[in-house]
């Protein structure tokens, strides 16, 4: 299968997109491709699991937008966009780019795109994570809040009074 950016609907989800081009013309022969033709030609956002005969593929775009991290739960592997969960044990976040194959004998990475650009999404440290979780590259949500709102602090222009003023974080 050869995957090109004309495959890509900007007026769907990119979920959408996804399901539309593995139902396209997958075979046993082209699985593991048709991965790796997602993770280097189409744009999007995505940390995907997919279920495939014997094995699950998890795969994350290339710039790692979005977070995947697989662990151990309850003796079995787990994969979770956080890892605050209680009796989660953490092997690794799937790297930008990667697509890990997880079946009986374990799991392998079976392609890494070479990336030269991660992005992260602001959402995610805002709004969506818990602020006990460790992230990406070992970072604290809290702290990555914390220091975002420092930022912002530091580029306001207006004084405020610090014994009149509050700063609520929001949504939590």
């Amino acid at each position: 299968m050869n995957i090109t950016y004309e495959d890509y609907d900007e007026t769907i989800s990119d979920t959408q997109n996804l399901v539309n081009i593995f139902f396209k013309d997958i075979t046993d022969d082209n699985f593991e491709k048709t991965l790796i033709d997602i993770i280097d030609k189409l744009p999007g956002s995505f940390a995907i699991m997919v279920l495939y005969k014997d094995s699950l593929y998890v795969f994350c775009d290339k710039h790692n937008y979005k977070p995947c991290c697989l662990g151990y739960l309850n003796g079995n592997y787990c994969l979770l966009s956080e890892n605050c969960i209680e009796g989660f044990e953490k092997i690794k976040y799937i790297e930008s780019g990667e697509i890990l194959k997880i079946n009986k004998s374990g799991y392998k990475t079976i392609y890494k795109h070479e990336n030269k650009l991660e992005l992260k999404c602001i959402f995610e440290y805002i709004y969506f994570m818990n602020g006990h979780s460790v992230v990406f590259d070992n970072q604290n949500v809290f702290d990555i809040r914390y220091n975002l709102g420092r930022k912002l602090a530091e580029s306001e222009t207006i004084k405020f009074s610090k014994s009149e003023t509050i700063v609520v974080g929001s949504p939590n």
